[in-house]
């Protein structure tokens, strides 16, 4: 792993110079039978690593075509204060603060310190919301909100993926990995024209993080109404 600071990634030659264990446990996932990804899978096995990334990558772009949002209602007046790191929910809103990595602090717990605040927090909701503001507006500053706000919590909070069933003080519980992916999804696979949204620095570390997330959905998840979220 390299030092570059997080907001710099780009490129999917940023993400295997940053997180080259990251790509690997990508890569050992993947389906080595799946002839789809032939072209990615052979440059791998030819050492050629960003090339391959970039292969995969190129294998997503474009499947996403009449994916619905699905965002519900959206306050543009919430969708312009997410950009200054401002949310609100269940009626109470807070600017959570940045670190000096300047990760946003996503174990803040808002005003009355309370844990639902950095559940919903975590659960990446906002992301759609700034979608779906992007899809009527066009803004770029809509799009670019949500890729770094996905950067951001991948880079800050995906190394931390315990293995184990997660407490309640966790962004890691079955709720927050099951709403990140739902979240990110249509994000990931939209394009503007003919590009997808997202950078592809971004895009790869959402596949490397599904990994993860894959992984305590099918070990961990819960019971009951949490099962059928």
């Amino acid at each position: 792993m390299d030092n570059r600071n997080w907001t710099d990634l780009t490129t999917a030659a940023d993400v295997c110079a940053a997180y080259p264990a990251w790509v690997e446990k990508l890569f050992a996932a993947l389906d080595p039978d799946n002839a789809d990804l032939a072209a990615a899978h052979g440059a791998w096995a030819a050492g050629d690593r960003v090339t391959a990334c970039q292969k995969l990558l190129g294998h997503y772009a474009g499947r996403g075509a009449g994916w619905r949002l699905g965002e519900g209602e959206r306050s543009m007046e919430n969708v312009e204060s997410s950009l200054a790191d401002t949310f609100t929910f269940q009626n109470v809103t807070a600017t959570v603060p940045r670190l000096p990595d300047g990760h946003l602090d996503w174990m803040h717990r808002g005003p009355n310190d309370d844990v639902e605040f950095c559940c919903f927090l975590n659960r990446h909701h906002f992301t759609r919301n700034l979608l779906g503001a992007w899809k009527d507006t066009r803004k770029p500053e809509y799009a670019a909100a949500v890729d770094r706000l996905i950067r951001d919590w991948i880079t800050a909070m995906g190394g931390q993926y315990p293995g184990a069933k997660a407490g309640a003080l966790t962004p890691w519980r079955g709720l927050e990995v099951s709403f990140q992916v739902k979240n990110w999804v249509p994000a990931f696979f939209e394009q503007d024209g003919k590009k997808p949204l997202l950078s592809d620095a971004t895009r790869l570390l959402v596949l490397c993080t599904l990994v993860d997330h894959a992984d305590y959905a099918r070990r961990f998840h819960a019971g009951g109404n949490w099962l059928t979220m």
